[in-house]
């Protein structure tokens, strides 16, 4: 993890250090995030860090179970032509179409949706990105959680194994 931690740090240095250089200063808001992203990294203990990713969790958690309606798919309006040649569709792009796609059983679906479901089919549809946006931190956040354990363990073992003798590795 430090090797990763090693990368992550000279890249965002690289990356501050470039998008400043012009103005020769960071920014405070630059300064912040590599302030935070140190002291989480080095000051904070696994142990600490673990339990500040417990809550980061269960915060995500609450604001998944939160949601009370949602649809998978996206919303679009499109523009047809119609066919008909005397139609004013031929000249001014097509008529509006507001529909809902969405994949089920790994095919392509699509319906219309009427004027008055629009607002609410929109929603519906942020709702379950959203969800799934969440669903992703979540699942970065256990990662995370699974090298820090490790860590832990390591450093514990390690630990116990100095109260005997017998037990240091040489």
């Amino acid at each position: 993890m430090y090797g990763l931690l090693k990368n992550f740090y000279h890249f965002l240095f690289k990356f501050v250090h470039l998008k400043f250089s012009y103005t020769r200063k960071l920014s405070s808001l630059a300064l912040d995030i590599l302030t935070a992203i140190i002291y989480y990294n080095v000051k904070m203990s696994t142990l600490d860090r673990i339990k500040e990713l417990e809550k980061q969790q269960s915060q995500i958690l609450k604001q998944i179970l939160a949601v009370r309606s949602m649809l998978p798919g996206a919303y679009r309006e499109v523009y047809c032509k119609c066919g008909k040649p005397n139609c004013w569709c031929h000249k001014k792009g097509g008529h509006l179409f507001r529909r809902i796609t969405w994949s089920e059983n790994g095919r392509s679906k699509t319906k219309a949706i009427p004027e008055e479901d629009v607002s609410w089919i929109k929603e519906l549809t942020e709702n379950y990105k959203e969800f799934q946006k969440k669903r992703r931190q979540i699942k970065e956040l256990e990662g995370i959680l699974k090298e820090l354990l490790g860590e832990h363990a390591k450093a514990v073992i390690k630990k116990s194994s100095r109260l005997r003798d017998y037990l240091c590795q040489k």
